[in-house]
């Protein structure tokens, strides 16, 4: 559901403060299949770092809410999207209130209506960042990772990213779990938009931390 127009509650502050952003707009299933968008966002990795290099950034952070957290996963995964030179310039990843496990959820109607992102058994395996094998960790040395989760969000979305983060962290990655009081699923992002908000300063002062 949504698109990018609905999904740039944290451009605001960040801008306000000198920051630039760029907020990936995908297809949707069923028009696609989750595979195919998946590559879809491997295709904005590239073009994101393709940017960088022609505008002279130094540092870029990703974030991702919900499914947008499970196609974050990626820049972990995809060989073809990154490289050690790549990575250096990745300040820190922030994984928030994702879906890392989809064997839990693809057969829920309320997650996956009518199946559709076109999953079975073995798909729903196959695209989950917790089965994946993680061979690129050295060069992620100088990244810091951020997984987070909302307290009043389901125990399965809290689960997995506690689990995600341990995962990560066992691999050698520089990962941190964290869960944010009083919000749930949803204004956990929509208050990025609020200077004022833990979430927002959070975002804010990872550059800090």
């Amino acid at each position: 559901m949504l698109d990018k127009s609905t999904s740039c509650s944290l451009v605001g502050p960040l801008v306000r403060r000198g920051y630039r952003v760029a907020v990936m707009d995908y297809n949707l299933c069923p028009d696609v299949t989750l595979e195919k968008l998946m590559k879809e966002f491997s295709g904005f990795i590239s073009w994101i770092f393709d940017y960088a290099e022609l505008t002279n950034v130094l540092e870029v952070t990703f974030a991702g809410h919900s499914a947008g957290a499970h196609l974050l996963a990626q820049i972990l995964h995809s060989q073809e999207a990154m490289s050690p030179q790549r990575s250096k310039k990745v300040w820190a990843l922030v994984f928030m209130c994702g879906i890392y496990d989809l064997r839990e959820l693809y057969n829920l109607e309320s997650v996956n209506p009518k199946n559709i992102l076109s999953l079975n058994q073995q798909s729903a395996g196959t695209l989950s960042p917790m089965l994946w094998e993680y061979t690129d960790v050295a060069i992620w040395s100088s990244t810091k990772m951020y997984v987070v989760a909302a307290e009043h969000d389901s125990t399965t979305f809290i689960e997995q990213s506690r689990r995600f983060a341990e995962l990560l962290k066992k691999n050698g990655f520089r990962a941190s779990f964290k869960v944010f009081s009083k919000y749930d699923h949803f204004d956990i992002i929509e208050e990025t938009a609020n200077d004022e908000s833990e979430v927002s300063k959070f975002l804010r002062n990872i550059r800090m931390d």
